[in-house]
């Protein structure tokens, strides 16, 4: 009898603890936190926004601010090798190149520029890929660019899916 006693404790202690671990990975999951709509940053969670702030590329320049990414699709990864900036150029297309209203705390604080003409798809470096910490918590990959006259004339940066592994 106790040995029934002492394997059913066995298995609630066991059970609690993958219950611990679960509640602790929920609260740093960002893919499960990611904002519905980025245009309006005041909802995002903190750790969204940390992240936005955290985002440089390999050069060092940061990426710009939260939500002035256009989401994008990665169609071709860049890749690197030790000593080398870069062997292979990557190549995204943004999604949604839509004009962007951005809301903080009921105030209209940016606007992000539609893309109107020119072609959607960036060849970026190695160099302008991010160095974000945890990976992106986005559904997509987002570019940062300059957009000027409705055209993109500079690549700021590209965070590309974490990766899955």
């Amino acid at each position: 009898m106790s040995k029934h006693i002492f394997l059913a404790g066995l298995i609630l202690l066991l059970v609690l603890i993958f219950a611990q671990i679960i509640a602790a990975n929920a609260e740093f999951n960002p893919v499960e936190t990611a904002p519905a709509d980025p245009s309006h940053p005041d909802t995002n969670p903190p750790a969204i926004s940390e992240w936005f702030t955290s985002l440089h590329n390999h050069q060092g320049g940061q990426c710009c601010g939260e939500a002035d990414g256009y989401p994008a699709e990665v169609i071709q990864e860049t890749t690197s090798r030790e000593g080398e900036h870069y062997l292979m150029r990557g190549v995204a297309r943004i999604t949604d190149p839509s004009r962007k209203e951005i809301w903080k705390n009921g105030h209209l604080i940016k606007t992000r520029d539609a893309i109107t003409s020119g072609d959607l798809t960036v060849k970026f470096s190695y160099m302008l890929t991010s160095l974000e910490k945890y990976g992106n918590p986005l559904p997509h990959a987002l570019v940062f660019v300059r957009v000027t006259e409705g055209k993109i004339d500079y690549v700021y940066c590209v965070v590309p899916l974490a990766p899955l592994y």
